[in-house]
């Protein structure tokens, strides 16, 4: 398992933000469609500071997000990023661990509380 984590701050302006949020929806569903694709995440931050927006994207390993970063795809959702007038456009790759290589739950009783 391997993870992209995409930071930015959203563009300026309640039109260029309506078009943000207009145009990624399609491009969402053409990532979850991608090779080696498992899940995607989005958050914003709370305080709306710098980066503002967090998108977390689980492949099946560190030759699918290579992959993905060499698809026409990509280089075509970071344009219309740029363009769109995201700013500080930030890409981190990490590899699983090998202490911890899945995800780890926490047991359902200690969920609950007891």
């Amino acid at each position: 398992m391997a993870l992209a984590i995409y930071t930015y701050d959203l563009p300026l302006g309640q039109s260029a933000r309506r078009d943000y949020e207009r145009g990624n929806q399609e491009r969402i569903v053409q990532l979850l469609h991608q090779p080696g694709v498992r899940e995607l995440r989005a958050y914003r931050h709370p305080l709306g500071i710098t980066p503002q927006v967090m998108v977390q994207i689980e492949f099946d390993g560190l030759s699918a997000v290579e992959h993905w970063h060499d698809s026409h795809l990509y280089r075509e959702v970071l344009a219309d990023l740029v363009q769109q007038g995201c700013r500080n456009i930030l890409v981190d790759v990490w590899d699983s661990s090998p202490v911890v290589p899945t995800p780890l739950q926490v047991p359902r009783a200690t969920a609950r509380g007891g």
